[in-house]
C-alpha cells in the first residue's frame, strides 16, 4: 500500500503500524481500544434483522480487556456493549 508514497512517510507508517503491533505505548492501546470498541459500534448500526446466531452471541466484553486503561475508553465500551444487549432483548 505504501509503495507509491515518498519513503520518508513509507518509514513514518511504518513505524506507526509496528508500535500499534508491538503495543508498547500507550496511544497504541488507546488506538487498539478505539479500534476493538468501534466494531462494536459498527455491529450495533447494522439493522438486527441482518444479525445471525453468531452475531447475537458476540461476547458482551469483548473489548472489556483494551478498554481497562482508560476510564472514558471503559465508559465508551460500556454505553456500546448496553447498546448490543438492549438490540438482543428488543430483537431490534
Amino acid at each position: 500500500m505504501t509503495s507509491l508514497l515518498p519513503e520518508d512517510l513509507t518509514d513514518e507508517i511504518t513505524n506507526l503500524w509496528t508500535e500499534y503491533e508491538e503495543q508498547k505505548t500507550k496511544e497504541a492501546r488507546v488506538v487498539k481500544a478505539l479500534d476493538k470498541i468501534e466494531v462494536g459500534f459498527q455491529h450495533n448500526i447494522a439493522d438486527f434483522s441482518t444479525w445471525d446466531e453468531n452475531d447475537k452471541s458476540y461476547p458482551v466484553n469483548y473489548a472489556e480487556k483494551y478498554s481497562e486503561i482508560d476510564q472514558f475508553l471503559e465508559l465508551l465500551n460500556e454505553i456500546n456493549m448496553e447498546w448490543r444487549k438492549r438490540k438482543i432483548e428488543k430483537n431490534e
